[in-house]
């Protein structure tokens, strides 16, 4: 540890690599079950290799600060008044996107989280109803930079 480091004892840092996603539904779908998956099957950009298209389940590369993003546009005229879209972290809910229905067309919501990740941990989103959803981006950024060393 350099002088200056250890005077002012400053850990040293490391820069890790970068995590982006961008994914989206390529086409309408309409969810069939309770708790329900959402697949986002077009995905733009994937830094790092975190998102399973197939499943719809992103795993954490690397520790650290994620920004989960996502908008929704359902079409709520044909199943339900409302809908629920949650994000969920290693299966636990962590937050709720609610979407009530106002004139009988399509509603539109938006929710962003910031969540702190260890490598491994799961994030997803689900429906709890059966609601028809149209063009469904998600994004998730990485705010972490470096991590310390101790």
């Amino acid at each position: 540890m350099s002088s200056i480091r250890r005077l002012f004892k400053c850990p040293k840092s490391k820069h890790l690599p970068p995590v982006a996603l961008i994914a989206t539904l390529s086409s309408s779908f309409t969810t069939s079950t309770t708790s329900q998956t959402i697949v986002f099957n077009n995905v733009v950009t994937d830094v790092g290799g975190s998102y399973d298209p197939g499943t719809g389940v992103f795993a954490a590369p690397v520790e650290g600060l994620y920004v989960f993003s996502a908008s929704v546009m359902v079409d709520l005229s044909t199943s339900a008044n409302n809908a629920y879209i949650r994000i969920s972290k290693n299966d636990s809910n962590i937050v709720t996107l609610y979407v009530n229905d106002i004139d009988g067309n399509f509603e539109t919501g938006v929710r962003t989280v910031i969540l702190s990740l260890q490598v491994g941990d799961t994030v997803k989103m689900t429906c709890d109803s059966s609601i028809a959803f149209r063009y469904f981006p998600v994004i998730i950024n990485s705010v972490r930079g470096t991590q310390n060393i101790y």
